[in-house]
């Protein structure tokens, strides 16, 4: 498990470096980033993003929790158990709150590295088109979660590509509106909700 943690670092600071160096603008988006993970918290910049990443991400957690409901009303969907384990090993530790957070936070710098950062950036450079630079990334954020069962809905099975999709499309918006920091704390705050959701309703 440590081997594939150390992994996940490594690659999450390739894709991190990919997008810093990318045209049209990837070392101005990563500039309050890099003062958040270096404690600048004073900083009016970082003060901004936190809480424009923190309604937004609220907001695209609350969408998803909508989706869900209509998909259950209209198409019969269905939504499961969150995994034990992952509840358990949370709610186990001494400060559930700061797990929680150390637990999604990475997941969200490496995602919104590799589909905003990254691949956003140098769309946008290769097509000239910023709305393929939101859409394309989406799409395949979608995709890509579409065989993780365990998030919301369970059935029917394309529900998760659907919700999926346009959650990449506001953090796409986000990201070419705002910054990378904004977009990784809008990520931050979805998935919490998203995750908890089913847990609080029980």
């Amino acid at each position: 498990q440590s081997v594939l943690a150390l992994w996940a670092l490594v690659l999450g600071w390739v894709v991190l470096a990919g997008g810093t160096v990318a045209p049209g603008g990837g070392r101005e988006k990563m500039t309050s980033f890099w003062d958040y993970v270096r404690f600048r918290w004073h900083r009016p910049e970082i003060a901004l993003a936190s809480l424009r990443g923190g309604a937004l991400g609220f907001f695209c957690g609350a969408v998803a929790i909508l989706m869900v409901k209509a998909l259950e009303s209209f198409c019969g969907g269905e939504v499961g158990l969150q995994p034990r384990a992952f509840y358990l090993s949370i709610l186990d530790r001494q400060w559930p709150g700061l797990a929680i957070v150390l637990f999604f936070f990475p997941i969200a710098v490496v995602e919104e590295g590799g589909y905003r950062l990254f691949a956003a950036l140098w769309l946008r450079h290769l097509t000239g088109s910023r709305i393929l630079a939101i859409v394309i990334p989406a799409i395949v954020f979608g995709v890509i979660h579409t065989p993780l069962g365990f998030l919301p809905p369970e059935s029917p099975w394309w529900g998760r590509a659907l919700v999926m999709m346009v959650i990449g499309l506001i953090w796409g918006w986000a990201f070419f509106r705002f910054d990378f920091l904004t977009v990784v704390l809008c990520h931050l705050m979805a998935d919490i909700v998203i995750f908890s959701w089913p847990l609080l309703i029980s």
